[in-house]
């Protein structure tokens, strides 16, 4: 079964921290977007490997043996999300031998001199 860094990384911090820990503290150790924050804890939960109880996040025994087991390749490769352009954003490319012609609203009107 694979899972995802950001999985990985709450299992692994669960497990170091004594097997359960506040669902506010992993979010602050584990350093990734809250989208993936919960994602990750939800799709945990469904795999079996943790349990919310009174937003304190437990290891459960599957998910013990799941991460003790080497052997294991846990890791996929997905999309970063904080990689992903919002279409408002995207714009035509410019071709290498086209001329660039600057917006004039955010021109620097003591250095240009427009009208």
């Amino acid at each position: 079964m694979k899972i995802t860094l950001a999985e990985f990384r709450i299992l692994l911090l669960v497990y170091k921290s004594g097997h359960n820990l506040s669902a506010f503290t992993v979010f602050r150790r584990l350093k990734h977007p809250y989208e993936d924050f919960v994602n990750a804890i939800n799709k945990l939960i469904e795999k079996g490997f943790i349990e919310e109880v009174n937003k304190i996040i437990n290891i459960t025994s599957k998910g013990e043996e799941f991460l003790l087991n080497k052997k294991n390749n846990y890791l996929i490769v997905g999309e970063k999300s904080w990689r992903k352009i919002p279409p408002e954003f995207r714009q035509v490319s410019i071709e290498s031998n086209e001329f660039y012609v600057p917006n004039k609203s955010i021109l620097d009107s003591r250095q240009f001199k427009i009208n």
